[in-house]
């Protein structure tokens, strides 16, 4: 399967006119009825969607036919892995720093895994899988191994230290200190209502700040924003069922982030995807494999992140949940990045 970018080539054509016939792009936009922001965008291939009048119009003024207005590019963010065939999947790394053998990895870390994993068989005949690292890693091997390795991180930062250490390092935190000045380094955290050692020292736990400005409710927050999971301790979330509430699905939250050239100069990817919980990884590996072509950092940006809210059921007296969808609520950086929305619900 063929990753491709559909891009408008009308930049050269556009500037050559404008010079030719000494007029403006506002005064061209309103010759032609469009929108001075719908011709900008579109001279700078910078849109999303673009309507069939407004096309028409552009190409009937440059004389252009549709295979000069049109062209398909490869995507390149998958190029890395592509070159390389193959991957590193880090996952579930011993929060306690205990090396084990019998490690459990969550259940929606596994899904979340088989996702990535036949999506990359699909698109690449020739690759050979990725290299499953469950076991427990330290801070300067995970370094190494991702300045030299492209590297999927999967799993919420409770699963799995990979996402602690390589998130944290990259923007200049240390790991596993839960100073608030070193929290806020990071722009984004997890707000966990549960309280414990783990909560505590994590880095990727919100700031106190961040917990006042959302009332202390679960679910991922950033400046300004905050995406809410549904969380109930104990049997409380095992009695409690998706049917017959006010709302119709169960609400879980995952953290999407890419970055080129991480931890040095060598060109791999790395990508983490990690949940609030388990639905959360699993709806932002599903987000990755969607919406890759938007999520590759321009070359201004040194990282692209977002938070996916994923909706699921769930019957009464059962601990397990069925992923039903997700949707985007927030992404930085990378092609159209979105603005922030308010959940509708209030992560009770």
């Amino acid at each position: 399967m063929i990753t491709r970018i559909l891009r408008v080539n009308m930049a050269a054509a556009l500037a050559a006119r404008l010079k030719s016939d000494q007029i403006s792009k506002a005064e061209l936009a309103k010759k032609l009825g469009v929108a001075p922001q719908t011709l900008t965008a579109m001279i700078n291939d910078d849109w999303e969607y673009i309507t069939r009048d407004a096309i028409e119009r552009v190409a009937d003024y440059l004389e252009l036919k549709a295979s000069e207005l049109f062209k398909f590019e490869t995507a390149d963010f998958w190029k890395p892995i592509r070159e390389a065939r193959s991957c590193t999947l880090l996952r579930g790394s011993d929060r306690g720093r205990i090396r084990s053998l019998d490690l459990q990895i969550p259940r929606y870390d596994k899904e979340a895994t088989h996702v990535v994993e036949n999506f990359l068989h699909d698109i690449f005949p020739d690759y050979n899988g990725g290299i499953l690292a469950d076991h427990q890693e330290d801070e300067a091997e995970l370094l190494d191994r991702a300045s030299r390795e492209n590297c999927i991180v999967i799993g919420s930062p409770k699963s799995n230290a990979a996402c602690e250490i390589l998130i944290s390092k990259f923007f200049h935190a240390e790991p596993f200190n839960g100073s608030q000045a070193n929290r806020r380094k990071i722009p984004f955290g997890f707000c966990w209502p549960d309280t414990n050692a783990l909560v505590e020292k994590s880095s990727l736990t919100c700031s106190s700040l961040a917990q006042a400005e959302t009332k202390g409710k679960p679910g991922i927050a950033l400046k300004g924003v905050h995406v809410a999971a549904d969380y109930k301790p104990g049997e409380k979330f095992t009695e409690w069922s998706t049917a017959g509430g006010k709302e119709k699905y169960g609400r879980d939250c995952g953290l999407v982030f890419v970055a080129n050239k991480a931890f040095g100069a060598k060109p791999v990817k790395l990508i983490v995807l990690a949940g609030f919980s388990g639905i959360g990884t699993l709806a932002a590996a599903k987000a990755l494999v969607r919406d890759f072509r938007d999520l590759e950092p321009r070359d201004d940006e040194r990282c692209v992140y977002g938070i996916v809210e994923g909706r699921y059921t769930k019957a009464a007296d059962s601990h397990l949940r069925k992923y039903r969808d997700f949707y985007w609520r927030y992404r930085h950086g990378g092609r159209w990045p979105i603005e922030g929305q308010p959940a509708n619900h209030d992560g009770e």
